[in-house]
Formats: C-alpha cells, sequence, structure tokens
C-alpha cells in the first residue's frame, strides 16, 4: 500500500525510554528543525519504569518520529494502521527515523590510533638503519 508500518518495519520494536516532546511544527518546506537539550538527571523526563542508564550507549538506540497524512483509500483492503479508511493524519504511523552516531572518536580510540603511528614510524625508521650501508676508503 505503500506505507511500511511497525509490524512490517521491524522485527521487534523497543519501548520508548525518552520521549521527544515540543517538537513543533513543520515548516511548508517539509523540514522538521528540531533540537534539544536533556537534563538526564531529571528522572521526569523519561518514559514510566525508565532511568537515564536505561539509555546508554547510544549506539544501540535510534530516534523514530511517527504521525503523517495519509490519503483516503491508501492500504484499502489490508489489515494494517493504513486500512483505507483514514483520509487524515494518522498518529501510529512511523514517518522518520534515525540512528545516534558518536560525534568524535573516544579519547581510548585516539589513543589506540595514535600507538599506531608511532608503531609504524618506529618501524620504518628501524628498517631505513638497517638497509643503509655505509662504504669509506682509506
Amino acid at each position: 500500500d505503500g506505507f511500511v508500518e511497525i509490524g512490517e518495519g521491524a522485527v521487534s520494536y523497543g519501548a520508548i525510554i525518552l520521549p521527544l516532546t515540543g517538537i513543533g511544527e513543520v515548516g511548508a518546506d517539509g523540514i522538521l528543525d528540531y533540537s534539544q537539550t536533556f537534563d538526564l538527571s531529571q528522572m521526569g523526563i523519561f518514559a514510566d519504569g525508565f532511568e537515564a542508564a536505561d539509555l546508554f550507549p547510544l549506539v544501540f538506540r535510534e530516534i523514530v518520529l511517527h504521525g503523517g497524512p495519509v490519503p483516503l483509500g491508501a492500504g484499502a483492503g489490508t489489515g494494517g494502521i493504513i486500512n483505507g479508511m483514514q483520509g487524515s493524519y494518522v498518529v501510529g504511523l512511523p514517518v522518520a527515523a534515525g540512528t545516534i552516531s558518536a560525534p568524535v572518536p573516544e579519547p581510548a580510540t585516539w589513543a589506540l590510533m595514535l600507538l599506531g603511528f608511532f608503531g609504524i614510524g618506529g618501524m620504518m625508521r628501524r628498517s631505513a638503519a638497517v638497509r643503509s650501508t655505509r662504504v669509506t676508503f682509506a
């Protein structure tokens, strides 16, 4: 029917740990610009039964936005959320998803990379010294 619904798009769908609130409106160009800072020490920002420790590590999390317009008749005859009877905005329809990635490598990653560069440099210097030959004439 042209729509990927929750049951079709994932083998399993995790619980909402940190609900996004105050998202605002989508602009006339169809772009949603959302920026939010969360104070993870405030317990009230999490969904019931969750705390900050449940959110980490962030690389195992993703953001999913729900809600979008569905024309009347779309998905007619199917048994999912979109079944041809909507003709309006459907709150439960997943419309966008994104993953969370670290903006910069962790300190341990930097340390390993630098150690590797120094190791390669040392090997190159040592092998160059072994290959050089000195010739002297008396």
